[in-house]
């Protein structure tokens, strides 16, 4: 994990027919120490884990395995569990204490 805290950056969705509201935290991959840099294309072309390289396929099984993560009014939530690398559970927490820094 990170030293520093780095902001969240999110965007609300409502539910048109629940009016369930969801912030979706963009910047997640800040937020949890994952830096990258990307091609045009989309692709990564360099990533580091806590300022350590890591492979670029390593990056996007992380981002993939993830998912999205948003904040509701019962917590932090991803549709993925994760890797070894980075498990959920980390990403939570991570959103969790930028949370509370803010």
């Amino acid at each position: 994990m990170t030293t520093a805290t780095t902001a969240l950056k999110t965007g609300t969705w409502t539910h048109p027919r629940t009016g369930e509201v969801r912030h979706y935290v963009n910047n997640w991959t800040a937020v949890c120490g994952l830096q990258i840099s990307t091609h045009k294309s989309g692709n990564i072309s360099f990533a580091q884990m806590n300022g350590e390289k890591i492979s670029n396929s390593q990056a996007k099984q992380i981002i993939s395995s993830i998912g999205k993560v948003w904040i509701d009014d019962s917590g932090v939530h991803t549709t993925g569990n994760g890797t070894a690398w980075l498990p959920a559970s980390q990403v939570i927490e991570a959103i969790q204490n930028a949370q509370a820094a803010a």
